[in-house]
């Protein structure tokens, strides 16, 4: 008979973002492995606003520091584009080219598709502000499966470990995976403050924040 007194503990795994099902220790709310973890770490970047929903901040801080250190010798852009077929979905990448010419090079990629360019954002480091705004935008990222010939099978949040039922058939032909996706019915709020936050702090301060 189980133990009317017995609770399930109330912590949140990191791994997967849902609650964690074991049995919570006497006279506590959590169970033994993460009544021994540390409490949330706390966000110390100057300059830099805390992400919303970050699971893992010391990594959005060591991206941060490299951006600060690299040298801004090969200015580029950061570009947006969204698919026709497939609204709210976006990509969010970067280039030392051409923008349209990156572009084209994606439309090759994908035959099927219709790309529509959404933004751009010129930065002084393109490379290092690509992954700081990837890692701030992790909570909304996803996978994009395509098949060897480029058509688009189906979008996977970036943090669910099954496929959402596809057949045999589909999933043997799923090649590879197209990261880095950003899904959001709120593009200028979610995507593009973040994006123009970023480039400014990075782009418009001629002293190097620090991470403390």
């Amino acid at each position: 008979m189980e133990n009317p007194e017995e609770v399930v503990c109330v912590a949140i795994c990191k791994s997967t973002g849902k609650r964690c099902k074991n049995k919570a220790k006497p006279g506590s709310d959590k169970c033994g492995v993460h009544a021994k973890a540390k409490g949330p770490e706390k966000w110390d970047v100057k300059g830099f606003p805390e992400p919303k929903e970050c699971l893992k901040p010391a990594k959005v801080k060591t991206a941060i520091s490299k951006m600060q250190r690299a040298k801004k010798t090969s200015p580029g852009y950061i570009y947006v584009f969204s698919l026709k077929r497939h609204p709210g979905y976006y990509k969010i990448g970067m280039t030392t080219r051409p923008v349209d010419k990156r572009l084209s090079e994606w439309k090759d990629m994908h035959p099927g598709e219709r790309l529509v360019k959404v933004d751009v954002f010129e930065t002084a480091c393109p490379k290092e502000l690509e992954r700081v705004i990837h890692l701030y935008l992790d909570y909304i990222r996803y996978y994009l499966h395509v098949d060897s010939e480029g058509r688009i099978l189906y979008f996977q949040k970036k943090r669910d470990k099954k496929d959402p039922g596809l057949s045999a058939a589909h999933a043997s032909v799923a090649m590879h995976k197209q990261i880095e996706w950003f899904k959001t019915d709120a593009y200028a709020t979610d995507i593009k403050k973040v994006i123009q936050m970023l480039t400014a702090v990075v782009d418009n301060s001629d002293e190097t924040s620090s991470v403390e």
